[in-house]
């Protein structure tokens, strides 16, 4: 049986050196989730665990951040929300 519902997330991501890199980092979610640039190091990211799930925002804060570039917090949780097919 399928998943029924999905919930909306809310993280910040914050970098700690490679600042240059936030802008290519959001090119990159973009098509999976709406992003707010609020500092020239930190980021807010507002997406569905149905299009974006933490391990793969992480997978990708890591290809341009490094091992140890950045931190994601999670900010705010909204659902369960029924799925609709």
């Amino acid at each position: 049986m399928a998943k029924s519902e999905i919930f909306v997330i809310a993280y910040r991501l914050e970098a700690y050196n490679n600042y240059d890199a936030l802008d290519g980092f959001m090119e990159a979610i973009c098509d999976y989730a709406i992003v707010s640039k609020e500092t020239d190091y930190a980021l807010t990211v507002v997406a569905s665990s149905e299009a974006l799930s933490t391990s793969r925002l992480a997978n990708t804060a890591y290809k341009y951040f490094g091992k140890e570039g950045y931190t994601i917090s999670t900010l705010g949780l909204l659902g369960p929300f029924k799925k609709f097919n």
